[in-house]
């Protein structure tokens, strides 16, 4: 067995984004973040007022997760620190859990009646 060991002393918060910005596109990615919000933020605010009917909420849930999965893969998972400023990355993803806690049983009680042929 092998084990590789890197260690690193930071030289501060503006080279450890420096660092970071070189290492990964996290422009391009805020950007994807940013994008997401944009198209999935207002099913959420339906999802809150209980404005969404069954078919709604499985092909928003569908849909949702299928645009965050190749975002949220691409991310490396920094902490706060290094990341740019108003990162969307912390919202994105609160938006993904509301939205899909608040659209579970609406759009499983759907998928159930199509399935049952109702």
């Amino acid at each position: 067995m092998r084990l590789d060991v890197f260690r690193s002393d930071t030289a501060g918060p503006a080279e450890d984004r420096s660092i970071a910005a070189r290492a990964w596109d996290l422009a391009a990615l805020d950007r994807d973040y940013e994008a997401l919000l944009t198209t999935h933020a207002p099913a959420l605010t339906a999802l809150r007022a209980g404005d969404v009917t069954g078919e709604a909420a499985l092909i928003g849930r569908v849909t949702l997760i299928h645009d965050f999965r190749p975002i949220v893969f691409a991310d490396p998972g920094l902490p706060a620190e290094p990341l740019p400023d108003n990162w969307h990355g912390a919202k994105v993803r609160e938006v993904f859990l509301d939205s899909l806690e608040l659209s579970r049983d609406t759009a499983r009680a759907f998928a159930d009646r199509l399935i049952a042929g109702a």
